[in-house]
């Protein structure tokens, strides 16, 4: 580097050796702390936050300059956190414990990592400078601060509703139970959103605001299902725990292992159980990180198109992002870093390349089966983006090379498949000869063909048409995407959604999943249906931006009722994101309650300390992997049957279904390696009455928990199998 002063023409140089010396000094600092065990608890904390916001400030402004301090250092903290969780991940299968020590050497590492990649990316020669913003005059701070007491009273209001309607009875939907004003709050929300683009035109603002119209949907699961959500969450929360416990789970499963680390993390370094990390983790991420990435992809180059760009999110489907799993924290980050590599930053910056790579690998470490897929993915659209700037005699393989990514992505998940079969890993029967058939392509097709049957009724029908027709309003937004951008990566975004519904058909159509229960073999075709769906509205986004900018300039008969349309799809959104019960939907999934816990518990203590075996069914072996964790094992065999099924499951439905008979006690006794077995019914179980007369007249004792004066969802009878008698 030539230099005439050092002081002059080098103050990048210089202004990196400050960071260096000061981040250096908190290095220092921090390890001290650590190392000392100082008794001030609040010291160690506030040394820990600085190194760790400051470290993320330096990464976040350098690689993203335009984006100003604020945004710089949010997205920092993310990157940040990327690239401690991925070295937590490499530390946990070298086999060393996840503990306070593995914590000071691990944070002390990422921190030298920032330090690198910023003098790396230092040697560019030409950084972008932030956007200017429209200077603020007084009616625009007035329509800023109006919009967002507005904004912040939808979000407060549906925020006290869901948690006075919070409950810890088993339900099925929890619509009936939040007040009737919800929706209307949560169509308020997004209108406000809008109406700060035309009023305001500020994109911070913007940001923030579409950021709350995510949340006023993410944050009602957590705060309305007192016990939790779902199944799943149970027996993560089991596995982390058991981290926290003594630093490593065995055998070391070759997944989750990337959310693991980073909620045991977050639960050591600030004292927070682990069920509320994990109960927030994603309905909170959400909300922060997809407005984030969407403010700092979109340039000011068209401004209003880049608040437009905001208000598109309202297209995203909520389904995935409302509770914490491995398979939806994969998604978040697998999408945000899509949408960094789908931006309009220029080809030349480096921040294009290095953020949604650190993203997109940190999903893999999550969830391999969403983040393999995305990282081909997000490398095809990376290729595409630097080949398009970079002269080749060779023209044919710069076309080629992120077509083949793109390939790869679409089989990437049943190869993995077919490789685990063949290992013996999971048992999966193929019938390949089953995709040559006309079936499964017709069923694809239909799937997205609008019919709600002759049971009619309005916002259900809606909502439900809103869900079918998702992925045609995606694949039509993205080519008009191709249109009006004609980039090669808007192509690549639309081929990878149709690839991956073609692979999704060829897994449900050629492998079945036996392992799983029969209404869970579909659930790994569907879930690359629902990544599918995520790449094409993703990608329709910049062409529904355009055509709202296009409205509201030169075609005020369209605005209206593309407003009106906007709005009803985002409250849809927010109806399909949690269970529903309705004219068209019968819920059949019913929430963990008070009563199935009471009664892990009351087996317990009934048993005395005996092995004993249980037949229930998903909600109650949920809530003993909640209460007992993974306490005891017949081999391979839990001693409840586990929520995605298997062998124990089984013979608890043949109880259940058929004629209830103690041979099938003792078919699971053999299974659980016990003479005591259990049989626990809940009261809105299919013919619970008719059941509860048969299993009363064969089991040695019998009684009642909970409440069941009160309605379904609210007790559980619980039979006692002596087998030795």
């Amino acid at each position: 580097m030539r230099c005439l002063s050092h002081d002059t023409v080098c103050p990048d140089m210089n202004e990196k050796n400050k960071n260096a010396l000061s981040g250096a000094l908190l290095i220092a600092v921090f390890i001290a702390t650590k190392l000392l065990n100082l008794e001030s608890s609040f010291f160690i904390h506030f040394i820990t936050l600085c190194g760790i916001l400051f470290h993320s400030y330096l990464l976040g402004t350098r690689l993203f300059p335009r984006a100003g301090w604020c945004a710089g250092t949010m997205i920092g903290v993310v990157l940040f956190a990327a690239l401690h969780s991925t070295s937590q991940t490499i530390w946990f299968y070298l086999g060393d414990p996840l503990n306070a020590i593995s914590d000071i050497w691990i944070t002390t590492t990422t921190m030298v990592a920032c330090h690198l990649f910023t003098f790396w990316i230092a040697e560019h020669p030409k950084e972008e400078k932030r956007e200017t913003n429209e200077p603020w005059t007084l009616p625009r701070a007035v329509s800023a601060i109006i919009l967002l007491c507005i904004s912040s009273a939808a979000l407060t209001g549906v925020m006290i509703g869901a948690f006075n309607a919070g409950t810890t009875d088993s339900i099925r939907a929890p619509w009936t139970l939040l007040p009737i004003w919800t929706l209307h709050a949560i169509a308020l929300s997004w209108t406000v959103t809008l109406l700060s683009i035309w009023l305001v035109r500020s994109r911070g603002l913007t940001t923030l605001l579409s950021g709350a119209s995510l949340a006023i949907t993410t944050v009602i699961a957590p705060l309305l299902y007192r016990l939790g959500y779902g199944f799943d969450g149970f027996l993560h929360i089991a596995g982390e725990k058991q981290i926290l416990a003594t630093g490593t789970l065995n055998p070391k499963p070759l997944y989750y292992i990337g959310q693991y680390v980073y909620t045991t993390f977050l639960s050591r370094a600030a004292r927070i159980p682990i069920e509320h990390v994990d109960r927030w983790l994603v309905p909170i991420a959400a909300a922060i990180l997809l407005p984030l990435v969407m403010y700092i992809a979109h340039t000011n180059k068209k401004p209003l198109t880049a608040h437009y760009s905001l208000f598109t999110l309202s297209l995203i489907p909520l389904a995935p992002f409302i509770a914490t799993t491995p398979q939806s924290f994969a998604y978040l980050l697998g999408i945000a870093a899509v949408i960094l590599a789908h931006s309009d930053m220029p080809s030349t910056s480096v921040a294009t390349f290095i953020a949604p790579i650190i993203l997109v690998t940190w999903s893999i470490a999550v969830h391999p089966l969403a983040g393999i897929p995305l990282f081909f993915i997000v490398v095809a659209m990376l290729l595409a983006k630097r080949f398009r700037t970079t002269p080749s005699s060779r023209r044919l393989m710069p076309i080629l090379l992120p077509w083949i990514f793109v390939l790869l992505s679409a089989a990437a998940i049943p190869v993995l498949f077919a490789i685990l079969s063949v290992r013996g890993g999971t048992r999966i029967t193929w019938n390949l000869p089953a995709i040559a058939t006309i079936g499964p392509w017709r069923d694809l097709l239909q799937s997205f063909t609008p019919w709600i049957g002759n049971r009619y009724a309005l916002w259900p029908a809606w909502a439900s048409l809103v869900a079918q027709s998702l992925p045609v309003i995606g694949f039509l937004g993205s080519c008009g995407t191709m249109m009006i951008k004609r980039r090669t990566s808007d192509a690549l975004l639309l081929g990878s959604g149709i690839l991956l519904f073609i692979s999704g058909t060829i897994l449900k159509s050629a492998g079945e999943f036996a392992f799983l229960i029969d209404y869970e073999r579909g659930n790994y075709a569907e879930r690359l249906a629902t990544l599918a769906t995520l790449l094409l509205v993703v990608g329709s986004m910049p062409f529904w931006a355009w055509l709202l900018d296009r409205a509201r300039s030169d075609a005020r008969a369209l605005l209206i009722p593309l407003v009106i349309g906007f709005l009803a799809i985002a409250t849809a959104h927010s109806t399909n994101a949690l269970p529903r019960h309705d004219a068209l939907v019968t819920g059949h999934g019913w929430s963990v309650g008070e009563s199935d816990r009471e009664a892990v518990r009351a087996i317990d203590r009934d048993a005395n300390s005996r092995t004993y075996t249980v037949l229930a069914n998903q909600s109650v072996s949920a809530a003993a992997v909640s209460q007992f964790g993974f306490k005891r094992y017949n081999g391979d065999v839990f001693f409840y049957p586990i929520p995605t099924g298997g062998p124990l499951y089984q013979l608890y439905l043949d109880m259940t279904y058929t004629k209830p008979s103690r041979n099938i006690a003792r078919d699971a006794g053999t299974l659980g390696g016990s003479n005591l077995v259990y049989v626990v019914l809940n009261d809105y179980w299919w013919k619970a009455d008719e059941i509860a007369e048969s299993l009363t007249e064969i089991a040695d004792a019998t009684w009642v928990i909970g409440e069941p004066e009160k309605g379904p969802g609210t007790s559980v009878r619980v039979y006692r199998f002596e087998l030795h008698k």
